[in-house]
């Protein structure tokens, strides 16, 4: 399982953005959004390793934002808190049977919500933003 996570979660993102690059250079730039996770920023009982690759994950959106700039390549990184897919149901059901609130706004997030922000840093409107991880989470880590 662990050698998964880092597979997965680091190398996966990795050897596609090595692979993109040289073709987003020749276009002048492009962007390249990573999928972290709130796991990424803090840890979660009983998903360590996890956690790790997603913190690398960061950082390799960091190192790729700093490096590939001068290429006019934008590299950013999303951390979503929980977000209703087929892999979440097992936590929100727990959650709903417990009765605990997922987060500040006392919801799960949709994948539209995901997709909206990934649609925003890769268009132009975004090109002012580089490096950065944003949560969107519903207050999650308040």
């Amino acid at each position: 399982m662990p050698r998964g996570s880092i597979s997965l979660n680091l190398r996966a993102a990795w050897y596609l953005s090595k692979l993109c690059h040289p073709h987003m250079k020749a276009r002048g730039g492009g962007a390249v959004v990573n999928m972290a996770s709130t796991s990424g920023l803090h840890h979660d009982i009983g998903l360590g390793i996890y956690s790790i690759s997603k913190a690398a994950l960061i950082m390799l959106t960091t190192v790729c934002a700093k490096e590939w700039a001068r290429d006019g390549i934008r590299v950013n990184a999303l951390a979503p808190g929980i977000v209703r897919t087929e892999l979440s149901v097992p936590m929100v059901s727990w959650l709903q049977e417990h009765g605990e609130k997922p987060n500040a706004l006392n919801m799960i997030g949709e994948p539209e919500d995901v997709a909206r922000l990934v649609r925003y840093l890769v268009s132009d409107e975004s090109r002012y933003v580089t490096g950065d991880v944003i949560r969107i989470d519903g207050g999650e880590l308040l």
